[in-house]
């Protein structure tokens, strides 16, 4: 164990400067991750949300390009966009309000008589709502580790 060279009741000019640093450090630190978390509880607005959700829509609509409207959602932004602010409104996507969306934003009536075209309407619902799970604990953990940080930041702090 290493002492610090007391004369006197009294801690060295050297020993004094390097704890001043080592509390400058500290102190860096905190404002460091009180700035990082700050930001990351800022940047968790809608529009980032979205286009986030977006983005991750269009990845995993890859794997459905077989799908008759795997073409009208990766073309047509409006249409993820619409399908985020109803997933945003009721939690979950359902069959009618998606076709109700692609009705909306494309030039063709869609045929719902036909069981191919209930079938992919279904497809997409699925992803759509794994995709909108996944992309909620996602914004859950980002706002968990910034509040992480804001706590670190803060005994950072009170350790100084």
């Amino acid at each position: 164990m290493k002492c610090f060279p007391v004369t006197s009741g009294v801690l060295d000019g050297q020993t004094a400067q390097k704890l001043n640093n080592v509390s400058e450090t500290i102190a860096d630190m905190a404002r460091s991750y009180n700035e990082s978390a700050d930001d990351a509880l800022e940047s968790n607005i809608e529009e980032e949300n979205k286009e986030l959700f977006v983005d991750d829509l269009c990845n995993n609509l890859e794997d459905l390009e077989d799908n008759l409207f795997y073409e009208d959602l990766i073309d047509n932004q409006n249409i993820l966009y619409d399908i985020y602010e109803e997933l945003v409104k009721s939690n979950e996507m359902k069959d009618d309000a998606l076709y109700n969306i692609l009705e909306k934003n494309s030039d063709c009536k869609i045929d719902l008589e036909t069981e191919e075209t209930k079938k992919n309407i279904n497809e997409i619902v699925k992803l759509v709502n794994a995709t909108y799970r996944i992309h909620k604990l996602n914004i859950l953990w980002k706002v968990k580790e910034a509040n992480n940080k804001k706590v670190l930041a803060t005994q950072l702090r009170r350790s100084i």
